[in-house]
């Protein structure tokens, strides 16, 4: 558990490991971030829906509970409104 709270593994470290680093790349360019949002804003609806709906276990690969999927929420929530929202995000 990390910070008591989230379920954490070695495949769900490995995941927002490459996650980042995708986004570094991403970082190269305004149209390169919204693609990377809008991609991971997807990726994780599926995640979030799979996690309330499959419960602990997410196909067998990571472990998630309540607060992995309320944080997973957020997550969806910030990725699709940069990726998809009329202003972007804008770095000056």
């Amino acid at each position: 558990m990390l910070l008591g709270i989230f379920e954490v593994k070695t495949l769900h470290n490995i995941v927002h490991l490459a996650t980042g680093l995708v986004a570094f790349w991403a970082a190269s360019t305004a149209a390169n971030s919204r693609l990377f949002f809008k991609v991971l804003g997807l990726m994780y609806v599926l995640v979030t829906i799979l996690g309330f709906t499959l419960g602990r276990n997410i196909l067998g690969l990571i472990m998630v509970n309540v607060a992995d999927n309320l944080l997973h929420v957020a997550v969806t929530a910030v990725a699709l409104y940069a990726g998809f929202g009329d202003e972007g995000i804008e770095v000056s």
